[in-house]
């Protein structure tokens, strides 16, 4: 009744629609008693009904958001709902926010915390809407995989696979949050059966987004969903290191992942020794410093400062530093990188 609709009759004769649900299965997901879908507390399938899950943290929420067909996830922790007479999950649930699905994540059977969840009140998540021009791999075994979708125009379309490059995967990675990876013709991962979105994408490489990549415009291909084409990237592992914002890939600002997320570096007190181990880390040759945001300013958390390194370290996150987190800067000193190619 929410729902636009006309009024005073109708012209349908005897045409009257039917629909067909999907009956839940163990580990199915669902966002309830929020003001709209993406909004609410989540419930999982478990035996036959529905159980709430407690209190996530926010990559368990954003697991259950990824699943649900949504982006990120937010905790709201100033609204509670009123759960007295809903059962609780027997197990708690932890993911480190890479699944695809909440039965991929951890199970903690006899958790004691979840076990004595019965306080009568649960928080809310908000589930991120796709936005114009967001990503998604879909029909992978992993979520870094599968066929590449692009969100325009309110729907999800595929990507035909003509010219589709090392440079275009470059891009794509990065947009999604891992590293570069490799791409597969020939609808490898299914046809999608919507629009065919892109055709003919010729990235540089150094594109923030894979729309701004050289294309046919918004829906002109010659292509069938054959053509689609599909991308696995890598997950980073933690302190993995990448370079973002150079005119190619062997410059940018330094970031560094902790804890699953990328954050930068301070250039207080960093040296071409340190920038010779960014470099040599990533496989690379070379090493000298650019200060002061040279290559644009980062986003998220600051995740070093004061590094030092010594003779004999091979990765950054072993050389001296301030500590995960502790700083006294801004993100206009994230310092940069310049490499040499092996």
């Amino acid at each position: 009744m929410e729902c636009s609709h006309s009024t005073g009759g109708d012209d349908c004769g005897s045409s009257n629609p039917t629909v067909s649900c999907d009956i839940p299965e163990n580990g199915d997901v669902r966002i309830v008693d929020g003001l709209s879908a993406n909004v609410g507390r989540i419930e999982i399938f478990h035996e036959g009904e529905w159980r709430r899950l407690c209190y996530p943290d926010e990559k368990t929420a954003a697991v259950a958001c990824k699943q649900l067909g949504y982006g990120a996830a937010v905790i709201d922790r100033t609204t509670y709902v009123n759960v007295a007479s809903i059962p609780a999950l027997p197990y708690s649930v932890q993911c480190n926010g890479y699944e695809s699905n909440i039965m991929q994540c951890t199970r903690h059977e006899d958790d004691e915390t979840q076990m004595n969840c019965i306080s009568e009140d649960d928080i809310y998540i908000q589930c991120k809407i796709p936005e114009e021009r967001d990503l998604r791999l879909v029909n992978g075994n992993s979520p870094n995989e599968g066929r590449l979708e692009i969100y325009h125009n309110s729907q999800w379309g595929s990507v035909c696979d003509d010219d589709f490059s090392p440079k275009n995967v470059r891009v794509v990675c990065r947009q999604l949050g891992y590293l570069p990876g490799t791409f597969r013709n020939h609808a490898a991962f299914g046809e999608a059966s919507s629009n065919i979105w892109l055709d003919d994408v010729n990235c540089t490489g150094l594109e923030e987004k894979l729309s701004s990549c050289a294309n046919r415009d918004w829906g002109t291909h010659d292509c069938k969903h054959h053509e689609d084409v599909s991308v696995l990237c890598k997950i980073p592992d933690e302190h993995d290191i990448r370079l973002v914002g150079g005119d190619n890939i062997f410059e940018g600002r330094l970031e560094i992942i902790h804890e699953g997320n990328w954050g930068t570096v301070c250039d207080d007190e960093f040296e071409v020794k340190d920038a010779v181990i960014v470099c040599k880390q990533l496989g690379y040759s070379g090493g000298t410093v650019k200060e002061l945001a040279y290559f644009g300013e980062g986003t998220g958390t600051i995740w070093l400062d004061e590094v030092k390194c010594v003779d004999g370290k091979t990765h950054l996150a072993d050389c001296d530093h301030a500590g995960w987190g502790e700083h006294d800067c801004e993100h206009n000193e994230d310092v940069g990188v310049v490499c040499s190619p092996p």
